[in-house]
């Protein structure tokens, strides 16, 4: 079970991210890394859209289809994956919370590619709070697992940080000052938030599929159960 859930986390990263590219590439003039934010991808609609951070902007995704049901099964593989792994979630009030905000993210991932940006945009604006929710759960997660893994705890807590901190500063930029994108433009600062929990997501999925991590899995279960009999 945890091999399937691992899996379906790797799944949730290449989907996403694989959308982005491929549906980027059909654009036609060229979509912009820098300037047009994940939501055009998954328009569905041609012409001028207006932008909090800028003038209008020519907006046009022949391969919008494909972008928003890529998301929703990114969504739904993270959903499924984070069950399947439940048994190797670490406890305390750290592993309740980065659970329950895990599937939170999946289903606001999901959720962006249900509601469009032209569609609804005041929904797609909250679904996109997957973002720095997906960046608390993997810093609490990691703060949990710390003690038993330093390394993956180290590098859980400075992805989950970047998450977080990228959103901010994406958000603040949107509604007040452009230079709180660093050069990275919204596009690029959009980006910044949300590929680090792909990436976390990937690699944790990695290691969980390869034999050791298996049995660091195994060894962690079987830890947790003898703490549960002594307590």
């Amino acid at each position: 079970m945890a091999v399937l859930g691992a899996l379906l986390w790797i799944c949730s990263a290449l989907l996403c991210v694989g959308g982005q590219l491929i549906t980027a590439a059909a654009w036609e003039p060229p979509y912009s890394w820098y300037q047009d934010l994940v939501g055009h991808l998954g328009n569905t609609g041609c012409g001028l859209f207006i932008e909090p951070h800028g003038g209008p902007q020519f907006v046009c995704s022949p391969l919008h289809l494909l972008m928003n049901t890529t998301l929703v099964l990114a969504g739904l593989c993270l959903i499924g994956g984070t069950l399947l792994l439940r048994g190797l979630w670490p406890h305390g009030w750290t592993g309740s919370a980065s659970f329950a905000l895990m599937l939170a993210t999946g289903a606001l991932e999901a959720l962006t590619g249900l509601v469009p940006e032209n569609i609804n945009r005041t929904g797609h604006a909250l679904a996109a709070l997957n973002l720095p929710v997906g960046g608390i759960a993997i810093f609490l997660v990691s703060l949990a697992v710390v003690d038993r893994s330093r390394w993956i705890g180290v590098f859980g807590c400075l992805v989950g940080g970047l998450a977080v901190t990228a959103s901010m500063l994406f958000t603040a930029g949107q509604y007040s000052a452009q230079v709180l994108h660093f050069g990275l433009g919204p596009g690029g600062m959009e980006r910044l938030a949300g590929y680090p929990f792909q990436l976390w997501l990937l690699v944790i999925g990695l290691i969980l599929c390869t034999g050791p991590g298996r049995a660091g899995c195994r060894a962690c279960s079987r830890s947790d159960a003898a703490d549960r009999r002594a307590a």
